[in-house]
């Protein structure tokens, strides 16, 4: 089974962490990022 992953992107802390926990409580591996840079980072080292 293909693993499910979702990046968040959002500058406020407590926002992506929350959704990072709601999201991997449903199964999915929960990626974090700040801003789009760190975004565009995260998401070319994970394809």
């Amino acid at each position: 089974m293909r693993i499910k992953k979702i990046l968040i992107v959002d500058d406020e802390k407590p926002i992506y962490s929350y959704l990072e926990k709601k999201l991997t409580k449903l199964g999915y591996t929960a990626l974090t990022a700040e801003d789009g840079e760190e975004a565009v980072g995260k998401a070319l080292l994970t394809l």
